[in-house]
Order: C-alpha cells, then sequence, then structure tokens
C-alpha cells in the first residue's frame, strides 16, 4: 500500500512534468491555467486529470472531442511513478532528494528530446551539476571515466553519425556519476534503443535513416539500472561464470 500511494505522488510529478514540457517548448504560462485538450481546447474536469486512472477511464480518449490522447501521456506518468519508487527506496534523504530531482529532470528533457529533437545546453547544465552535488556528497568524482566516456562517444558520433551532442553530453555526465559502471547504462540503453528503432521500422513504417530521440533511451537506462542495480551484478557474476 505504501509503494502504491508513493508511485501515485510520482505519476502525479511525471503529469505535471509533461504538461511543463509541453508549454515550455510553445511559450506558454505553465504555472497558471487550467489544462486542456490540446485538440479541441475543452478545459479537463478534475477527474481527467488524475493520472493514469483519468486516461483508463476515458479510453485514451478526450471526453469531448473523441480525439486519440497520446499514449505518451500515460507512459510520462508511470515512469514518473517509478522515479519515485526508485527515490523512495534508498536510504539516505539528501540522496533521495538529489535523484528525485535527477531522474525527473531526465524525464523532462527526454520529453523535450522526443517533441522537437533538442535539449538545451541550460538543463544540460542543471544536470551536470545535481551530479556534481551528488558526487560531492559521495566524496568520488570520476572526472577520468567522464573524460574517456565523452571522447569515446565524440569519435562514434563523428564516425557514425549515429549520436547527437546532446546524447553525448548525458553519456559523460552520467558517467562522472558512475564511473566504470556506465557502460552498464549504455548496453541497457543500446537495446531499447534498437527495440524502439524496430517498433519505427516495423509498425510506424519509417525508412532506415528515421532517426529516433535517444535521450529518453539513455534516461530510462538510468533507471533501469537504478531499480535492478543488484540483480544486474549477480547476473553478470553468473555470465562470466558460465562464459569465463
Amino acid at each position: 500500500m505504501e509503494y502504491m500511494l508513493v508511485f501515485f505522488i510520482g505519476s502525479c510529478f511525471g503529469s505535471f512534468i509533461n504538461v511543463l514540457s509541453y508549454r515550455s517548448i510553445r511559450k506558454m504560462n505553465y504555472i497558471t491555467g487550467r489544462s486542456h485538450c490540446p485538440y479541441c481546447h475543452k478545459k479537463l474536469s478534475f477527474w481527467d486529470m488524475i493520472p493514469i486512472i483519468g486516461f483508463i477511464m476515458l479510453g485514451g480518449k478526450c471526453r469531448y472531442c473523441k480525439h486519440k490522447i497520446s499514449k505518451r501521456y500515460l507512459l510520462t506518468e508511470i515512469i514518473g511513478g517509478f522515479n519515485a519508487v526508485v527515490v523512495f527506496q534508498m536510504y539516505n534523504q539528501k540522496e533521495k532528494l538529489l535523484y528525485f530531482v535527477l531522474l525527473n529532470l531526465l524525464l523532462f528533457i527526454s520529453l523535450q528530446d522526443i517533441e522537437i529533437k533538442e535539449v538545451k545546453y541550460t538543463y544540460q547544465l542543471l544536470v551536470f551539476l545535481i551530479i556534481l552535488l551528488l558526487d560531492y556528497y559521495n566524496h568520488i568524482f570520476y572526472w577520468k571515466t567522464m573524460l574517456y566516456t565523452l571522447l569515446f562517444f565524440l569519435l562514434v558520433m563523428i564516425i557514425t553519425n549515429g549520436f547527437g551532442g546532446a546524447d553525448v553530453i548525458l553519456y559523460a555526465l552520467l558517467a562522472l556519476l558512475l564511473g566504470k559502471k556506465i557502460i552498464i547504462v549504455y548496453i541497457i540503453s543500446l537495446i531499447i534503443g534498437s527495440i524502439v528503432s524496430l517498433y519505427y521500422l516495423v509498425i510506424k513504417k519509417k525508412n532506415t535513416k528515421y532517426k529516433i530521440a535517444f535521450i529518453p533511451c539513455i534516461s530510462l537506462a538510468f533507471l533501469m539500472y537504478l531499480m535492478f542495480e543488484e540483480k544486474i551484478y549477480v547476473y553478470f557474476y553468473l555470465f562470466t561464470k558460465v562464459f569465463p
């Protein structure tokens, strides 16, 4: 029951982050003003705005114009819920706060990347500052790993044109926090990216040159790393024993 409440609170933050991203891109006021349908512009009721439940109750459609609501809203609220649950399981209160801000900031810039394929340097600087605070608190700074990661992905970007500049910077910043464990986030993000690419190729019938937003893949990989860190180590240990 406790985790369900934490998940719900997190999903509320996810819903707010969705609104924040949508309105900031369109230069709208995101402090005041009721939420409304982006198609018919009817103001939403309180019940419509309940995270996850509202989407299910409406059958994924606007109550008024019956236009389909993007599943992005539902996914954002679910990820917001998991952000809260992951942080709730941490022991230290200061780390909880910093990780909660970091995960939700990554969710925000992921939404920006999906919609406009662009992430402002201001947001990247905020990620950097939060990671610095986490490193300062833990007395560990993986500067060399960050530099090696930055150089490696810059080289990959130049040779393959497979990453954007924001992707490279995010990998480097997470390497400053995780050290050599960044390789785990890299592998998970590649798996997620491959699944998303297949979805666009097979389901959406996009051509092979279509580029997906990769910041969400990295952010989701980081969240999964935090969720399953201990199990990942166990599986890696078993793998090395089976395939020495």
